[in-house]
This record gives C-alpha cells, sequence and structure tokens, in this order.
C-alpha cells in the first residue's frame, strides 16, 4: 500500500527539468563545450570565429515520446552528414519555432529561410546545414518509432515551412507548452502528448477524423490566438465577431460555438477590456484619468463603463484605484498551468 501510495505521489510530481550552459566555462572554453555537446548530433563551427566567447543556454524536459526545450545559441553552422546520422543513429523530427533571430537551410534540394515567428518541421533523418545568427528558439523533437503512423506524410512535410491558420494554431500550442511546462507533471504528459500528435495529424493529413480527433487542441489554440489578438487590439472601435472570423479563420457560426463556454465572443472581448483596465487602475505608476483608461481601451461611456466594472468585479473603478487591490490582481480567466489551458474548452 506505501509503494502505491508513493508512486501515485511521484506522477504529481513537476517534471524534471534538465539545464545546460556555457556560460559556467571560462570564454575559451565556451565553444569547444558546446561542440562536444553537439558532437553526436552535428558538426557545429562558430558563426564569428573572431569572437571570444559563446554563449549557449538550453532548457529541456522529457515528455517521454518526444523532448521540448527552450535554446538560447549565439550564431553558429552546424551540418549533419551521412557519417553523423549513421554513428549517431537519430533520426527524430524537429519542429522549430524560431523566436528572434534568423536561419537559412538546405537539405534534400529544400531550401528554407526562417525568421522571428516562423514554423518549420525538419527530418533528423536526412543531411542538412544550417547557418543561424544568435537567437532564441523552442523545439520539439518526436522519436521516430513512437510516431510510425504518422511517418510517412511528416517526411514529405519535413523542410518546409509551417503557414496559414494551421502555423498560427500549432504555433500557440508551442509557446503555451513552452510556459507552462515546468508545471506539468507525470500524470499530463500523455494528454500533452495525444494533443500535439492529434495537431500534427489534423496538419499533414486534415481528414475530417484527424479534424475532429485534434478539436480540443485546436480549440484550446484557437482561443489563445484570439485572446492575444483581442489584448493587442482592446482600443479598435470595430473589434469585434468578423475581425475574430478573418484572424483565426473560421466562420461565424464555428466563432459562436468556440466562444460559447465564454458566454459568447462579445462578452470574451468586453471581459478581456475590463481585465485590462482593472490592471491599469492598479498600476501605481499609471496616473490617468479613470475615463482616459475606459477609453484606451475601446469603452466610450464612462457611466457604462462603471457599470460593467462593478458588475465584474463587486466595487467601482474608481475604489479599485483608490485601495490598490494586490490579491485581485491578476487577470481573470488566464490559465495558469498547461492542463488548465488545454482542458478550458472541455465544459462547453
Amino acid at each position: 500500500m506505501g509503494a502505491l501510495q508513493t508512486r501515485a505521489q511521484d506522477i504529481d510530481l513537476p517534471i524534471r527539468e534538465d539545464r545546460f550552459t556555457t556560460l559556467v566555462k571560462d570564454r575559451a572554453e565556451q565553444f569547444p563545450c558546446w561542440r562536444n555537446l553537439m558532437a553526436s548530433i552535428a558538426d557545429v563551427e562558430p558563426g564569428d570565429p573572431s569572437k571570444h566567447g559563446f554563449h549557449a543556454t538550453v532548457r529541456g524536459h522529457d515528455l517521454g515520446k518526444m523532448h521540448i526545450a527552450s535554446l538560447r545559441v549565439d550564431a553558429m553552422t552546424y551540418r549533419r552528414t551521412p557519417q553523423i546520422i549513421r554513428r549517431s543513429g537519430i533520426d527524430h523530427w524537429q519542429i522549430v519555432l524560431r523566436q528572434t533571430g534568423t536561419e537559412f537551410g538546405s537539405s534534400s534540394g529544400n531550401v528554407l529561410r526562417s525568421g522571428k515567428g516562423s514554423l518549420d518541421l525538419r527530418s533528423l533523418a536526412l543531411p542538412s546545414v544550417w547557418h543561424c545568427s544568435a537567437g532564441e528558439l523552442v523545439c520539439v523533437w518526436l522519436k521516430r518509432d513512437n510516431f510510425s503512423a504518422l511517418a510517412g506524410r511528416l517526411d514529405a512535410a519535413s523542410h518546409k515551412p509551417i503557414q496559414g491558420v494551421t502555423r498560427d494554431i500549432l504555433q500557440h500550442f508551442i509557446v503555451t507548452l513552452d510556459r507552462h511546462r515546468s508545471t506539468l507533471t507525470q500524470r499530463q504528459i500523455p494528454a500533452v502528448v495525444d494533443s500535439l500528435t492529434a495537431l500534427l495529424g489534423a496538419f499533414i493529413q486534415p481528414t475530417r477524423d484527424a479534424v475532429r480527433e485534434a478539436a480540443m487542441p485546436i480549440s484550446a489554440s484557437r482561443i489563445e490566438i484570439a485572446r492575444t489578438y483581442v489584448d493587442a487590439h482592446l482600443a479598435t472601435p470595430n473589434l469585434g465577431t468578423e475581425a475574430l472570423c478573418r484572424k483565426l479563420g473560421v466562420s461565424r457560426r464555428k466563432l459562436y460555438y468556440l466562444f460559447e463556454h465564454c458566454g459568447g465572443v462579445s462578452k470574451f472581448i468586453r471581459d478581456r477590456r475590463l481585465a485590462a483596465c482593472h490592471t491599469a487602475l492598479e498600476h501605481t505608476a499609471d496616473l490617468r484619468l479613470i475615463s482616459t483608461i475606459a477609453y484606451d481601451h475601446g469603452f466610450t461611456d464612462p457611466a457604462h463603463f462603471s457599470r460593467l466594472f462593478r458588475a465584474r468585479y463587486g466595487y467601482s473603478p474608481k475604489e479599485a484605484r483608490e485601495l490598490r487591490l494586490s490579491g485581485e490582481a491578476m487577470q481573470p480567466g488566464v490559465p495558469s498551468s498547461f492542463a488548465q489551458w488545454l482542458l478550458q474548452v472541455r465544459n462547453r
């Protein structure tokens, strides 16, 4: 009984985080340290051989069938030759989300250029050469043996940019996973892996069954895309259904269904505006008039704004400013973990 209880407790613990950085080494030893780490994967050369020192930092998590890591690396060139591929036995697929910097690479006749916000799929089973500037990226590695059912189509989609609405959905899924992965437990890993697998299946083979299987992560990602878009356009007068349909690439009917559990599209936008006003009112350095804050976030009638604010929070905008209610600082409706984010559309 004790062993079973211990095992149950273990699966609810956060997963282990692995870290690596060259910054613990002397400058002259930093690139050799990175080269040794990469030796089984690729031949690497510094982008600027005259530079003294080399910054490379990696933070990763093992998700069983896949790995995820965030990297910050100085400029370099790396090559995967046929000899290295045979020697290493590494033939994973790699999803690369570049957050900063640029990259230029070629593999099997395909030339790929990537920059901030780009997302692409690569096959480590194929020789390739890449020239990278200094930058930050998030990578997900998929073990080939665990995705044999998708192998042919994943190979066909490799070394090509992922574009359109599919890119936005995958990007937001990976960004959110990266943001919350320190909260993941062993118990939650299968749901994460299944969700990303379903998303990939819908991307490379967008059949009705594949899209249906990926419904939950697709909906969660679309809500995240909508939240990001709405937060960036709170002061836009015509922010509404039409703008979100265009951004998400969905029909009005599908949009209404997506936001049904939020109380509808208009309520979702209104709550985001109220949350942004609440944060501004709590900020001690924000000295704008309350009416100005309301106007800057899309409310044109101060009295109507005040009524909505009180109905949402139970106190007036003036009281929020005067009392600086530190306990209410979190924006309502923002998930605090990856599991909460992924499940936010389950109870529609």
